[in-house]
């Protein structure tokens, strides 16, 4: 509850990868690719993940 009360997953990348047999970073470019598909830019100052949540919902909500 703390990591995602700080911004962080509710699972753990390292675990993920470690399952799925694929490396952190391939889960990272895979996460920036859908970051840069809803138009949301790397910054210091969002939570990209949040946003990332925000636009998909708010996207879905106005689809026919």
């Amino acid at each position: 509850m703390r990591r995602v009360a700080g911004g962080g997953t509710a699972l753990d990348p390292e675990v993920i990868a470690q399952r799925l047999v694929i490396t952190e970073r391939a889960v990272a470019k895979h996460t920036a690719s859908i970051f840069l598909r809803l138009g949301l830019q790397p910054s210091d100052d969002d939570n990209r993940r949040v946003l990332a949540v925000v636009t998909y919902l708010s996207r879905s909500n106005t689809a026919p």
